[in-house]
């Protein structure tokens, strides 16, 4: 009985060693956020930040092929979880084209608010004049998707208006929207972002003007029709 007693407590403690040892793969978004914060400055390698996590590198790059492209999740990130709020709503579908697009932005605002000192490091680092950094790639690639999910919308409620060759390009624009409300909330110190608030409805309501139908469009439908019925 001592035997098994001694051999018991052998695999208890080997068990505990393994315990030990394991080591859990840190949460790399959230880690970098608080490393960039915390030294003003991004970790110039992968194994910088490995090393000031106490994991390997290679834990790293099992999930991320570079900083760079940690800093594009992030972004992305961001836009995943505008999106999921968004989508948990139950009132959300049955809003108009033009509500949906301003609760995007309110709700987009308000996560970035939450990492907003994050935010304003990644503006501050960019380089100057260029407006399209490497960190909005991801972020880039599906709000133009979800505009044209807006576009394609609107013009079937008739909110918006299909014009040849122009109405495909209205993602693009919209992301330029995009990023002019991104600006503006950088540099807004009006409390609670209350300007930024007044802001995105006012280039909301702009652009559905714009994209929606306009005098011009009548003057075209009106020397269409006249030029397909007139007296030949």
């Amino acid at each position: 009985m001592a035997k098994q007693a001694k051999t018991s407590d052998a695999t208890e403690d080997n068990t505990t060693d393994t315990t030990e040892t394991t080591q859990e793969t840190p949460n790399f978004k959230e880690e970098l956020i608080s490393y960039v914060l915390e030294h003003d400055k991004r970790p110039t390698s992968a194994y910088q930040l490995a090393k000031a996590l106490n994991v390997s590198e290679s834990a790293f790059y099992d999930e991320y092929n570079s900083i760079e492209m940690l800093e594009k999740e992030i972004w992305g990130g961001f836009f995943d979880e505008t999106s999921s709020i968004l989508q948990a709503d139950s009132e959300y579908q049955t809003y108009t084209v033009r509500e949906k697009m301003l609760s995007f932005y309110f709700t987009w605002i308000q996560v970035l608010k939450d990492n907003r000192s994050y935010v304003l490091f990644c503006d501050k680092n960019r380089r100057k004049g260029d407006l399209n950094p490497f960190f909005l790639h991801i972020a880039k690639e599906k709000t133009i998707e979800l505009m044209k999910e807006f576009v394609s919308e609107g013009i079937a409620t008739n909110e918006i208006s299909a014009r040849p060759f122009l109405s495909d390009k209205y993602g693009n624009l919209l992301w330029g929207q995009a990023m002019l409300v991104l600006r503006f909330w950088v540099k807004d110190d009006s409390k609670s972002f209350q300007n930024t608030d007044a802001m995105i409805e006012k280039a909301v309501n702009t652009s559905f003007a714009l994209m929606g139908e306009t005098f011009l469009d009548s003057l075209f439908d009106l020397g269409k029709f006249a030029v397909q019925n007139r007296k030949k």
